[in-house]
């Protein structure tokens, strides 16, 4: 992932939920997009 998004992404964590939000906002980022890739990849195959 994009470095600017990964500072987003725990900048923006940690002032919605504090602590936990910044330590737990970077693997969430991974998930969302390994799930997004799985999906994306199905709909591009599907006929």
């Amino acid at each position: 992932m994009h470095p600017v998004l990964i500072l987003l992404g725990v900048l923006s964590a940690a002032e919605v939920f504090g602590l936990a939000g910044a330590v737990f906002a970077v693997p969430t980022m991974a998930v969302l997009r390994v799930l997004a890739e799985f999906f994306l990849a199905r709909v591009r195959v599907s006929p």
